[in-house]
């Protein structure tokens, strides 16, 4: 980039993961808190419609493995391996939809002010169209009812099960400290949780 004399803008939210550093030709813009889930594009949509097509991908896979077998849905669930969840992640990928990834851009705020040939100038934001949103169309039935049977929700309602899961560490840490303090203070606050939860749990019991 610096031979080419290159500038990049990376647009970044605040997770602790992302670190503020100083670069020669590439700014880090980091958004303001608490607003990933406004400005982040991947939360407006493209996120939503990966998780859908694995999904699909899945249940399809179950549905031919139970034509075949005498096994249930939930014995060649638990059969999925590593490998079956990265292949459908790619496929999945792949199948995503460029309008999808521009519009999500543009409810974002993202628009290339300056050459209007681009494609994101002719995606109309609200326009629901023959895209990604509109997959449900293509699901077939025998993956709808087992969508039902095996997580008790319908189809689309799949992207919301991992909702409240945490892939990073939301904590403020002082990561120059000890590795043993650290994970002294982590299984300190593991222990409180689990405490609030028992404790929670008798108070609906009683």
């Amino acid at each position: 980039m610096v031979r080419q004399k290159r500038k990049i803008l990376l647009y970044l939210d605040n997770a602790p993961s992302h670190l503020k550093i100083n670069l020669s030709n590439i700014k880090l813009q980091f958004s303001p808190a608490n607003t990933t889930s406004k400005l982040q594009p991947m939360d407006q949509g493209i996120i939503q419609t990966l998780k859908l097509k694995f999904r699909n991908r899945q249940l399809k896979k179950m549905v031919r493995e139970m034509d075949h077998s005498s096994k249930c849905g939930s014995e060649i669930l638990k059969n999925i391996s590593l490998l079956d969840a990265i292949y459908w992640i790619d496929r999945s990928w792949k199948e995503v939809e460029t309008s999808t990834i521009v519009k999500c851009f543009k409810r974002c705020g993202f628009v290339d002010m300056q050459n209007e040939n681009l494609p994101t100038t002719e995606v109309d934001v609200n326009d629901g169209g023959d895209d990604d949103e509109d997959e449900d169309d293509d699901v077939p039935l025998a993956v709808l009812q087992l969508s039902r049977e095996l997580f008790g929700c319908e189809f689309r309602e799949l992207v919301k099960m991992d909702a409240d899961m945490e892939t990073c560490d939301n904590q403020e840490r002082d990561w120059d400290k000890p590795a043993s303090e650290i994970i002294e203070e982590m299984n300190e606050k593991e222990d409180e949780d689990y405490e609030e939860e028992e404790s929670e749990e008798c108070e609906s019991v009683c």
